[in-house]
């Protein structure tokens, strides 16, 4: 089936490692972005995966634009999208800025409310987290996996996210007719989640592109089969 992709990013986060060897030329214009290399790359696999880019396109840059004309742009991106993709990068939050005042986590709160927009209504999209390796190559920023067990045990470094995402990972209900198994690591102590733990499941940059077309259909199935599963932040609270 079709999908109806958004990207949301930082433009500017220039701490990820370049896609290709780039110029000083390039580096020096100042509308160069590591990361939108990575969404040009990205919006060509959902393209090529029968999958449709929702995105703001690389000739189209919104940000000289006023607040209020790029809200207006990405409402009608998000509104006509069903999945929403987060590219996760190591420098994607301003930290003495709150996060309401931010387009990402708005981004994402738009794209997981309920919204009509002249007679037509769209609901919750799908969610997923996808890291891009930072400038040395590594995800460890955010997520890597150890070697202290058998079992491999995959870190989720989420506390220095926004709100709105880490709200949206470990979050299903203890309720849920399937919900998560949890173990304890035997060196560790620490619990370790089997299952689909997450609304928004995060995943490497090597994974998705891997396989772009089987990760958007794990986050579709989420949502059309287990939505009620899952305790939903769509809410900005910081």
């Amino acid at each position: 089936m079709s999908r109806k992709v958004f990207v949301s990013y930082k433009y500017k986060d220039m701490s990820v490692k370049p896609l290709k060897p780039y110029s000083l030329i390039e580096y020096l214009d100042p509308g160069f972005s590591l990361t939108r290399a990575y969404v040009d790359f990205l919006a060509d696999k959902i393209e090529l995966s029968d999958h449709i880019y929702k995105g703001e396109e690389s000739n189209n840059d919104l940000s000289g634009f006023s607040d209020e004309y790029i809200e207006g742009k990405l409402k009608e991106l998000i509104s006509d999208s069903s999945v929403t993709i987060v590219l996760i990068s190591p420098k994607m939050r301003v930290e003495n800025k709150k996060d309401r005042d931010q387009w990402i986590p708005w981004e994402i709160s738009y794209s997981l409310k309920d919204i009509t927009r002249e007679d037509r209504t769209s609901h919750t999209n799908a969610l997923l987290g996808v890291v891009l390796p930072a400038a040395n190559g590594s995800y460890d920023y955010c997520i890597y996996k150890r070697n202290c067990c058998p079992e491999q045990c995959r870190w989720h470094n989420t506390h220095w996210l926004f709100e709105i995402i880490w709200r949206n990972t470990f979050n299903r209900k203890s309720s849920s007719e399937k919900a998560t198994d949890i173990k304890i690591c035997d060196n560790q102590h620490e619990r370790i989640h089997y299952g689909e733990f997450s609304y928004m499941p995060i995943v490497t940059w090597t994974e998705f592109i891997e396989h772009p077309t089987k990760q958007i259909e794990r986050v579709c199935d989420l949502r059309d089969n287990h939505i009620d599963e899952y305790d939903i932040q769509k809410v900005i609270q910081s």
